[in-house]
């Protein structure tokens, strides 16, 4: 069965370091809800200038679950204009 037969309102990503690229930030624009996890602030902040030409950032938190580190956990929820 093809994912595109189902009808998800929210979709979750958790991309690698290096973002999402063109073609699923093109996919995820099609719903509704957008659930973003990233590990890494320069490439969610580059998705999310491409997201927010659809969507609205409804919430913003920032994860601290490696203390003493540098990496930090960003989730973002996103919402059709």
């Amino acid at each position: 069965m093809l994912i595109s037969s189902y009808d998800c309102l929210t979709v979750l990503v958790d991309p690698s370091r290096a973002g999402l690229d063109d073609a699923t930030l093109k996919m995820i624009r099609r719903h509704d809800n957008i659930v973003y996890v990233s590990c890494n602030p320069v490439t969610i902040m580059e998705n999310l200038k491409v997201l927010t030409e659809t969507h609205v950032i409804d919430k913003l938190e920032f994860f601290d679950q490696f203390p003493y580190t540098r990496h930090t956990e960003t989730v973002a929820l996103l919402l059709k204009e």
